[in-house]
């Protein structure tokens, strides 16, 4: 004969601290409120997330399906923690529950560390555009100013050159015909 519940109504799921990650950020927000069993506020965060206007093309696009996995997994997570009659279930029922539950968190955190990366891929690649479109101004300039000096020294400096150099050998070459003379 199988034993019966230890667990009253709910059954309690520890979300570690490590999977919370940084304060302020859409995992912070999600788990704790997943943690607080706030399911209407963790699908609200991650439907807001959603929502707001991002600085990077395409951003929503990459990581749509995510968040709404995301929000399948609170499903999950609230129905398994509320499932009725979980006091009636066995010990061994319960506890293949319970590991349902702590599969869906890991993957709630793993996919919300994957929406995390896709963020920090979309500004890298930000970055590196912005330093290719400063490089590219950088050397436009100096190939502008190359030939602005190219065509100053064509039209009006090389010909001043040019006399300083023939006066220059000119009075050498006097001075050397004085001095041996």
């Amino acid at each position: 004969m199988a034993t019966k519940a230890i667990y009253a109504d709910r059954i309690p799921v520890m979300i570690d601290q490590r999977d919370l990650g940084k304060a302020d950020t859409l995992r912070y927000n999600v788990m704790s409120f997943l943690r607080e069993e706030n399911y209407e506020r963790a699908v609200f965060e991650l439907e807001a997330f959603l929502k707001k206007p991002s600085d990077f093309p395409n951003f929503h696009d990459k990581v749509e399906r995510y968040i709404q996995h995301g929000v399948a997994l609170v499903r999950a997570v609230e129905m398994k923690r509320n499932f009725p009659g979980i006091n009636q279930l066995t010990v061994a029922k319960q506890q293949d529950l319970k590991l349902k539950i702590k599969q869906h968190i890991d993957e709630l955190v793993f996919v919300l560390k994957k929406v995390e990366g896709v963020e920090a891929q979309m500004r890298i690649e930000d970055i590196r555009s912005t330093v290719l479109v400063v490089r590219a101004a950088v050397l436009s300039i100096f190939a502008v100013a190359i030939v602005a000096f190219v065509v100053d020294l064509s039209r009006g400096l090389l010909w001043n050159f040019i006399v300083v150099v023939d006066d220059f050998f000119q009075t050498v070459s006097r001075w050397i015909a004085v001095y041996l003379g």
